[in-house]
């Protein structure tokens, strides 16, 4: 809710601007296409997205939140292309792949039937992870445990040195990356894996705020004056010892 009254760039529309068409509305999908170059317009009934209506994330966090081979990351997002006159594919914006509900046989709109988890195995394995971190113990075990899952069995194996951790480096991945930072900082090796693995499921903020403010500095556009609730009128009309809290 602050982002959206403080026009945050957390979400952005295709358009640029989150006072226009909430996303993704078949009328307005049907201009685009798919990361396979199908228009939007030629998948089935099934898979239309009919009477969902969301914010757009960023659009260079499908670029930069994942690595390519990571499952995760089309199964989290999905891409948006345009198609020039020459027939070259731009790539455009993801939006929100999860719980994304289901048309049901004989509707008109999708109805939001998905079980959304409120702690499942991967959360727990990176809170023990997080709480290592924070004890200068190695996460790793549990940082791995996650990774190998999101990337496979056997291409995990097989690229250790470059995924698992504390091996996931690349310079020039990182590089200006407002989604995550090398795995040379524990703490933001499990932040970051937190953020691939539980996208949209309403722990990123809780994240940033359990390992401190330089985090959410870093990592989001709160402002320092609103990290913590004003004290309601009423309250500091009844009880002039109160102060209201800084910055309101």
């Amino acid at each position: 809710i602050y982002t959206i009254y403080n026009e945050k760039d957390e979400y952005q529309l295709l358009g640029g601007s989150y006072s226009g068409n909430l996303l993704p509305q078949d009328s307005y999908m049907n201009l685009y296409y798919r990361e396979d170059g199908i228009p939007f317009a030629a998948e089935p009934a099934a898979e239309k997205l009919r009477g969902l209506v969301r914010f757009q994330i960023n659009p260079d966090i499908y670029q930069k939140g994942y690595h390519d081979s990571d499952l995760r990351k089309r199964a989290t997002l999905k891409a948006v292309y345009a198609k020039n006159e020459d027939g070259e594919f731009t790539y455009v914006a993801p939006y929100a792949n999860k719980f994304k509900g289901t048309l049901v046989d004989g509707g008109s709109s999708a109805s939001l039937l998905n079980d959304y988890p409120v702690y499942r195995y991967a959360d727990a394995l990176l809170m023990l992870a997080m709480a290592k971190a924070l004890l200068n113990e190695d996460p790793g075990t549990e940082i791995n445990l996650v990774r190998e899952r999101a990337y496979g069995q056997e291409y995990f194996a097989a690229n250790r040195s470059t995924l698992a951790y504390p091996n996931d480096v690349d310079a020039a991945f990182y590089a200006d990356n407002k989604y995550g930072a090398p795995d040379t900082d524990p703490v933001e090796a499990v932040l970051k894996e937190r953020l691939r693995e539980l996208m949209l499921e309403g722990k990123r903020w809780y994240d940033l705020r359990l390992v401190g403010d330089p985090y959410i500095y870093k990592y989001s556009l709160a402002n320092e004056n609103r990290l913590l609730w004003p004290i309601n009128e009423d309250a500091l009309t009844n009880n002039p010892a109160l102060e209201q809290t800084e910055g309101y």
